[in-house]
This record gives structure tokens, C-alpha cells and sequence, in this order.
């Protein structure tokens, strides 16, 4: 890269390929996108030369100025991002040719994170992260149109799962979801990779079973929940020293190593929150409106309360005029016939 002026510069890259006896990148198309304090300000396209190089001339620069060069190949996405300046060196971009098995794709860790549980609410707040690593040197590129079962990087959800967030360093593709979780539908090229995702689970008496599968297996899986919200077991998961992060938290934490591609782990949580008597009692009034409902109770409730008061005065009064004729059973009869009518 050499600077003209701090307004104009020349970017120089060249694409790689990093599959083993594979040809040389060229004829790719390259874009660059220059970015100034976060919005696009100009998009540029350089189709890359026999040895894989591409440039791109008088290209702006200066302070809050960033840059993305992007390129397509074989079914992958790659990318480069820099701020301003760039490095002094050309830039260098690594494509990889595709295939569409999920054979090199390996899982090294697999956490998941019980922190919150509502109890008005009833539901459970999971994050779990999920490192992977592509041990072969092509990447992965789902096959969309074949007919057959189709290979995509899949996860699993609890039944009553819902507000799913996923997050990930892998660029391009989406997520799918599923009955049994959810599938992300994106290349996964050479190397390590993280797949962060929260989401919230009800459950109810304080319970949740969660059959958690893996379909690549995993070198290791932990589960963490934190102390004070019940408690967690698991099928073939050892119990560990208690977890104690920065802020003094504890977690209670179970470990399994070694798990198979296909393997079903049963989460049995217990003990989880539940509402109060006064949110139970909310929670049974039809169609949740507890106004419509606490208004009349209320109104009710008071004039039991007067009914009573009344009830027990003249009761009160009885018991004088009684005590006044108790020497005359005519008396008495009159009077009883009397309150009677």
C-alpha cells in the first residue's frame, strides 16, 4: 500500500488458495467496500489477475475510515477488514475449494449456561457457545439443491424454546429453524470457529427435561447452572468443583468428555423458581385480565366484611333482648319468630 495522501492510496491484495493442489484464484471477482465513520461511502469491484493479485487505485483514506474487501469462491465467502491505515504489506485473502460434507467438521467445546430463571414467568434463560473447529482444508458449503438429506451445521433446542438469538464469527448464510433446534446455512471454511446463541425455555412445576443431542459429538461438554436456581443432572455428565466467576457468582457444574457424533444427552433440570401463592392465584384467573377480575372480588370481599358487621351486631343485640325476656318463653318465641321473619 502506498500513500499518495492521506485523502488518496492504492490497495494491493492477491487471493491464496489454501486446498491442497488446487489452482490458482483468478478471474475472482473482488470488492471493496470503503466505510467512513460507519456508513458505505463508495463500493468498488477488481477481478483478480493469473497469479490471484488485484488492486485497487486512489482510494480514500484518513481518520474514521475502515475498509472490507470481499470475495465469492466456490460456493465460500471471504473477507479482510482494516481500519485506516492499512497495513504497509499487500493484503493477502485465503480462499479455500468447497465440499459439502460435514466429515472435517469437528467440535472441540460445547458450554451451556443456565444464569436466570423467572419465576412469575416460568422460563429459563440459556446461553451456550459452541467452538468447532473445519480440520480439513476446503470448506464446507451446504448443498441446498440436492434431493438427499441435507448437511448443515444443526443445534438442539429444548420443545418449548423460543426467542432464539444466534451469533457467530462465520460470515454469510442464516439460520433455519427446525422441530428438534436449528441449522445454520453458511460455509464454514478451514479452521476454528464460534457459535454463540441464547434463548428461553418455560417450564413448568419447576421442571425441564431437555434431550440435548449432538450430531458432530464433542471433545467436551459442561453444562454451568447457577447455585440458587435448582438443580441439573445429566446422562453420563460427571459433577465438578462449583464454578466461581469474577463477580463471586458460584455455578454448579457437570462435565462429559469424549461424546460421540450422534450421542443424546438427557438435562433433567429440578427445583427451578416458581411463582408466589399471590402469582399462582393471577396466574388461574381466565384470560389473565386479573383487573376485570380483582375489582369484583374486592367489591365482594367488602361487603362480606359489612354483612358480618351487621350479622354480629344484631347478634349482639339478640343476645341483651333475649337475656331481657329469658323469664317469659312466649316472649322469646315471638322474638326468635321475629328475627326469623
Amino acid at each position: 500500500i502506498s500513500a499518495h495522501a492521506q485523502e488518496a492510496m492504492s490497495i494491493e491484495g492477491q487471493l491464496k488458495n489454501g486446498t491442497a493442489g488446487a489452482e490458482v484464484p483468478q478471474g475472482v471477482t473482488v470488492t471493496l467496500k470503503v466505510y467512513n465513520a460507519g456508513q458505505v461511502q463508495e463500493t468498488r469491484e477488481a477481478v483478480s489477475d493469473a497469479e490471484g493479485g488485484f488492486s485497487f487505485e486512489a482510494v480514500p483514506g484518513g481518520e474514521g475510515f475502515g475498509y472490507v474487501i470481499s470475495a465469492d469462491y466456490a460456493g465460500g465467502f471471504y473477507a479482510f477488514e482494516s481500519d485506516y491505515p492499512l497495513p504497509p504489506e499487500p493484503v493477502e485473502m485465503m480462499v479455500y475449494e468447497s465440499t459439502s460434507s460435514t466429515e472435517a467438521i469437528e467440535v472441540r467445546s460445547h458450554t451451556l449456561v443456565v444464569e436466570t430463571a423467572d419465576s412469575n414467568t416460568r422460563l429459563m434463560n440459556t446461553w451456550e457457545m459452541v467452538w468447532l473447529e473445519n480440520t480439513g482444508d476446503r470448506t464446507f458449503v451446504p448443498d441446498l439443491a440436492s434431493g438427499g438429506s441435507m448437511e448443515v451445521l444443526r443445534f438442539s433446542l429444548p420443545a418449548t424454546a423460543r426467542d432464539l438469538e444466534v451469533q457467530s464469527n462465520l460470515l454469510g448464510g442464516q439460520v433455519l429453524r427446525v422441530d428438534v433446534g436449528f441449522g445454520i446455512i453458511t460455509p464454514v471454511p478451514p479452521g476454528s470457529h464460534e457459535i454463540d446463541y441464547t434463548y428461553l425455555s418455560s417450564y413448568a412445576d419447576g421442571k425441564l427435561t431437555f434431550a440435548h443431542s449432538f450430531p458432530f459429538g464433542a471433545d467436551t461438554f459442561r453444562v454451568f447452572l447457577r447455585e440458587g436456581l435448582g438443580q441439573v443432572t445429566g446422562t453420563g455428565l460427571q459433577e465438578m468443583e462449583p464454578l466461581v466467576d469474577e463477580g463471586g457468582n458460584r455455578y454448579r457444574q457437570l462435565e462429559g468428555n469424549n461424546l460421540s457424533a450422534g450421542v443424546k444427552i438427557t438435562l433433567d433440570f429440578s427445583g427451578l423458581p416458581e411463582p408466589s401463592l399471590w402469582g399462582r392465584w393471577q396466574d388461574s384467573v381466565p384470560g389473565g385480565n386479573l383487573t376485570m377480575v380483582a375489582i369484583p372480588v374486592a367489591l365482594g370481599m367488602a361487603l362480606l366484611a359489612l354483612l358480618a358487621y351487621v350479622f354480629f351486631r344484631k347478634r349482639r343485640r339478640l343476645s341483651r333482648a333475649t337475656a331481657a325476656v329469658s323469664g317469659d318463653p312466649a316472649q322469646h318465641t315471638a322474638l326468635t319468630e321475629a328475627l326469623a321473619h
